[in-house]
């Protein structure tokens, strides 16, 4: 009796362990997941308005990430961290289901397996935004006449052409702020506020 009594209590407890693990394991792949598509997310509006011209990460050789390919780049990316939240989500119910085996569900590994295969297709698309710039709505609207990786290579020329167009319209913009600055308003309120400002030594 009291060898099925110890029996009895060990395996309750081993059942108690094995959900505190799938407990802790589901939670830190959901809080990481979660917190790693909020990381990428995060620069997306600065860099579709352009007042940010780089990007957390430039990823690899074969899965370059540019400013004009920043949002496609991600896709895949959001697309795997999710599976990875669907997947934390089946440690969570296979861990319910061990006090409560109505609990039982595989909802969320085929989510994980769905997810995970989205990302297959959005890859292809990163490629071609890559290689041709293409589809413009995909791009910010400020770099959507940058040429791809394709007219890089093959059209040498008209690469060059759109990089003196952004010279010369960088130059413009460089002069009118001189200009601006040099205007004799300009100069008075300057020299007013350098007036007003006292001299601290």
């Amino acid at each position: 009796m009291l060898v099925r009594a110890l029996r009895r209590a060990a395996a309750r407890l081993r059942w108690r362990v094995l959900f505190v693990k799938d407990l802790l394991i589901g939670l830190a792949l959901i809080i990481g997941a979660a917190w790693g598509i909020r990381a990428l997310w995060r620069p997306v509006p600065p860099i579709w308005s352009g007042t940010r011209r780089h990007v957390p990460f430039r990823g690899g050789r074969v899965y370059l990430i540019h400013p004009r390919s920043y949002l496609t780049g991600i896709l895949p990316l959001t697309a795997l961290l999710a599976s990875l939240i669907a997947l934390g989500l089946q440690f969570l119910v296979h861990g319910c289901a061990r006090l409560d085996p109505a609990l039982y569900s595989l909802g969320p590994a085929r989510a994980f397996v769905l997810l995970g295969a989205l990302a297959v297709p959005l890859t292809v698309l990163q490629w071609v935004v890559n290689a041709v710039n293409r589809p413009a709505r995909l791009v910010p609207p400020g770099l959507r006449d940058e040429p791809g990786w394709v007219a890089r290579r093959w059209r040498p020329a008209e690469v060059t052409r759109i990089r003196n167009m952004r010279h010369k319209a960088d130059r413009r913009a460089r002069r009118r702020r001189r200009q601006n600055r040099n205007e004799p308003g300009a100069v008075v309120r300057r020299q007013a506020g350098q007036a007003r400002t006292p001299n601290v030594r």
